[in-house]
């Protein structure tokens, strides 16, 4: 294997590594933000900025091996070409393996986001802040909305 090939192998298999460590815990996260444990989730947000700083020194290690190959500004994909026919399967299976994780981080990530503004949502509404939408008074559309009351301080 040439010297740069599995310079690159390491370094991407360190990456793929840290792409797991971040999905695992944006797993526990949408655990965390269900249960609306703040403590929890201050301890995986601790958790998370050192896999991302991490992750973004293994593609700047990854970007130096390719520009130390002369593939400067080559995809991974180009990358494998260039390489022998076994490692240009090891590169291709890496490829493959790191698309899976992050797509599967950023589904989770989503759904994360969308738990998130989810439960702002319900505490703006508890709070009073929510918008009730469209009035219509005897001459049609008002402009003024009714009145902005928290959710517990409602007439039964």
């Amino acid at each position: 294997m040439n010297s740069w090939a599995q310079e690159l192998e390491d370094a991407l298999q360190k990456e793929r590594g840290v792409l797991n460590e971040l999905s695992d815990l944006a797993e526990r996260e949408r655990d965390v933000i269900v249960s609306g444990d703040v403590a929890r989730m201050d301890l995986c947000l601790n958790d998370e900025m050192p896999l991302l700083m991490q992750l973004d020194y293994l593609e700047e290690r990854r970007r130096a091996i390719l520009s130390k190959a002369g593939m400067t500004g080559n995809t991974l994909s180009e990358a494998a070409d260039m390489a022998g026919e076994g490692e240009r399967e090891v590169f291709l299976e890496l490829l493959c393996s790191m698309r899976g994780i992050t797509a599967r981080l950023k589904r989770v990530n989503d759904l994360n986001g969308r738990l998130v503004r989810s439960r702002l949502e319900l505490y703006d509404m508890m709070r009073g802040g929510h918008d009730r939408g469209v009035y219509y008074g005897a001459y049609g559309m008002t402009e003024e909305k009714s009145p902005i009351r928290s959710l517990i301080d409602q007439k039964i």
